[in-house]
């Protein structure tokens, strides 16, 4: 397997023992919903990735199979997302996500967990090609039909209702309005979307990035003043753990205005 870039910040008190993982998981985990894994060896995979430790983490999941995959897709997103620097590595890890979601969702069709990660996987991977070229794929329906399946399975899932509303704005942005329309995309439903999340995830960093984002992508600089300040509100929550703190720097660096 290529090399995967470090975790690079000091983040010695993300590195909890079971005990405080446990305690800690509604907070760590209220914008995904997945519940407290019951075998030792997806605990132990979770335990890894919460420490930014992602490659092992997602070896860990892949190898304890079952709910593991779960962390393992998330481990695999993230870092690339956050932490990987070539295109076509994070473009062909997202991928492998992609990939890994049908069998997933065959086993387990009722988690939405199971169809959020591949999905939201899919995303990142639609606005790494043009979305004129993502819509011609039909990329952009599925990501909107998995999006709105992890809803219909848990409505309470904020990550979701984020990835939604970044469809949403990026596809009115890109595409233009009209073009949006025909691919179930407006801007009232991404604000309304940013908003639901921000009400089921109110402590997170990164629904107020995704959110000034949104805003200054939608509206530009009409909405600059609320886009600082969603952006300074997110630069100073004290992260639990070490993908809080990617967070926390995505806030703090120097948002590109229009």
């Amino acid at each position: 397997m290529d090399r995967w870039a470090p975790f690079p910040y000091e983040c010695a008190g993300c590195w909890r023992d079971l005990t405080e993982l446990r305690a800690l998981w509604p907070q760590l985990h209220r914008g995904d919903c997945e519940p407290w894994p019951k075998e030792a060896a997806v605990q132990q995979a979770w335990q890894l990735y919460h420490a930014g430790r992602f490659r092992e983490a997602y070896e860990a999941g892949l190898a304890a199979g079952g709910a593991g995959l779960h962390c393992a897709n998330k481990a695999e997103v993230v870092q690339a997302r956050y932490l990987e620097r070539r295109e076509g590595i994070k473009m062909a890890r997202w991928w492998a996500v992609v990939e890994r979601g049908a069998a997933l969702r065959e086993a387990q069709p009722y988690s939405a967990n199971a169809w959020f990660w591949p999905t939201y996987a899919l995303g990142l991977y639609a606005l790494g090609l043009s979305l004129p070229e993502a819509r011609a794929q039909g990329l952009l329906a599925q990501v909107k039909l998995g999006l709105e399946t992890t809803l219909r399975l848990q409505p309470r899932h904020a990550d979701a209702w984020l990835a939604l509303a970044v469809y949403h704005a990026e596809t009115v942005a890109k595409l233009g309005r009209r073009a949006a329309r025909a691919q179930g995309a407006d801007a009232a439903t991404a604000m309304a979307c940013f908003e639901k999340a921000q009400a089921l995830n109110p402590g997170s960093a990164i629904v107020r990035v995704e959110r000034a984002q949104g805003l200054l992508l939608l509206e530009g600089r009409r909405r600059l003043v609320e886009a600082d300040a969603l952006f300074a509100e997110a630069a100073v929550i004290e992260p639990l753990d070490a993908v809080e703190r990617l967070h926390r720097e995505l806030a703090c660096a120097d948002p590109v205005t229009p």
